[in-house]
This record gives structure tokens, sequence and C-alpha cells, in this order.
């Protein structure tokens, strides 16, 4: 067979298809991480809706309680260290929010390996290492919707769609830090005793999903990706000092407003 005669395939949709893999596997993987740890809790030794998500790292016997011998424990440490390798994978589009997602990275790795306290303090204890570790996660991931997000806005050209994705971003931002703030205000009265403290981590959990899955929107409506891929976008030099500054993406040749 004459292989000069045979059409080469184009490669240009190969950085394209990763990015987008990337964010929605961090959606789904966050979407699935209370469901998998609930559902198998129940389905492998029938235990009730625990008080936390951080609970299934001990949830065994109700009773006995027994230290480190959560029956969905391996599931728990595997999800946040997915997770955390997926967001060391995605380089964000300016130094800022690859650090802040990296920061995010660590800190899931840091949830994973300090588990909570077991059993459960009677006394309210909000400076538990992974407490510490948890809301540095979601004070990072708020940073990157609040501050970060809206920089590759402006390769959207129209005008109304770009405040409404900025206006989705920050509430989602802000939702990183008052679902946290919450919770950590309800441990003074339901110190992991109510299934509420779950559900609202779960809100938290899918607040990051939601994040991800507008993000892939912004990209696809934008071509954000294959600008990207094709070396057409820029950003100007930037640092710490400017992380509370807008730094926005463009298209080259664009000019700065």
């Amino acid at each position: 067979m004459n292989t000069q005669n045979l059409t080469r395939q184009s490669l240009v949709n190969q950085p394209i298809a990763t990015y987008r893999t990337l964010r929605l596997s961090l959606a789904i993987l966050a979407i699935l991480f209370p469901i998998i740890l609930a559902m198998g809790a129940y389905l492998r030794a029938g235990l009730p809706l625990a008080g936390s998500i951080s609970e299934y790292y001990h949830y065994f016997d109700v009773v006995k309680q027994e230290f480190g011998k959560g029956v969905m424990r391996d599931a728990l440490v595997g999800l946040l260290c997915g997770q955390a390798t997926l967001l060391f994978a995605y380089k964000g589009f300016t130094r800022l929010e690859d650090y802040a997602l990296n920061i995010a990275g660590v800190m899931a790795v840091g949830l994973a390996v300090t588990p909570m306290r077991w059993p459960s303090p009677s006394a309210f204890d909000p400076f538990s290492p992974h407490g510490a570790f948890a809301a540095a996660f979601f004070v990072s991931i708020a940073y990157v919707c609040i501050w970060r997000a809206k920089d590759t806005l402006p390769l959207i050209a129209d005008e109304k769609l770009r405040k409404n994705y900025a206006r989705i971003y920050k509430i989602l931002g802000a939702s990183m830090i008052v679902l946290p703030l919450v919770i950590w205000g309800l441990l003074y009265y339901l110190p992991l005793k109510k299934s509420v403290i779950f559900f609202i981590e779960v809100g938290s959990v899918y607040t990051f999903a939601t994040y991800w899955l507008v993000k892939s929107s912004e990209a696809k409506i934008s071509g954000l990706d294959k600008k990207a891929a094709a070396g057409e976008l820029t950003v100007s030099q930037h640092g710490i000092k400017d992380m509370f500054r807008d730094l926005p993406v463009q298209q080259s040749g664009s000019v700065e407003n």
C-alpha cells in the first residue's frame, strides 16, 4: 500500500477536545461524588445518609463508630485525589488562574489525607486541619469564579451575553464562600447529627460542578479552546500583585479598551 496517498488526519482538534474533556470530567466527578458515597454506603453496608460528606471516611457502623474503617473511605480519598489531578492538569488562561487551580488541587489532596476527627467532637471545633483544607479549597475556586473566569469574556462579541456570564460567575463565586460559611455556622448547633449539613455540602460541590459546565458553555460560544490551540490569544504580563485586576484574554491583533 502506498502510504503517501493516504489522507492525513488533522490533529487541530486534539487540544480542544482535551480542554473540553477536562472541564466535563471535573463537573461529572463532582456531580457523582456525593451520589457514589451515599449509594455505596447504603448498598454495601445498609447505612443511612451520613451527617456530612467528610463523615464517609469513617462511616462504618453507627453503634461501634470504628475509627478509620469507613466502608466508603477508599472511594472518598480516590474521588478527592481524582479531582486534584484534574485541577492540576487543567492549565488556566492566566498565570493567576493556574496558581489558584493548583492551590485548589493541593487543598483537595489535603482533604483526602487529613480526615475529619472521629467520633465527631461534641464541642464546636472550627479550626480542624480538615476544615481548614476545605475552606481553602472553596476560597481558591471562589477566587477563580469571581476574578479570573471573566478574563476570557472579551472573546464573546455579544455584550449582553458577556454581562450574563460575568453575573453567573459572581453568583457561583459568592456561593462558594457563603455555603461553607453556612456549614461552619450550623456545626455549632448541629455537630454532624443532622443530614442537613450533608445537603448543604452537596450544594457546595454542585456549585463547583456548575462552574465547569458554565465555563464549557462560554468556551464553546467564544471559540476559546480553538483560538488558544491556534496560538491566537494573548494576555498582558502579570504577577501576584495583579491578582485582583482584570486580565482580559484577547485575540491577537485586537485592541484593548
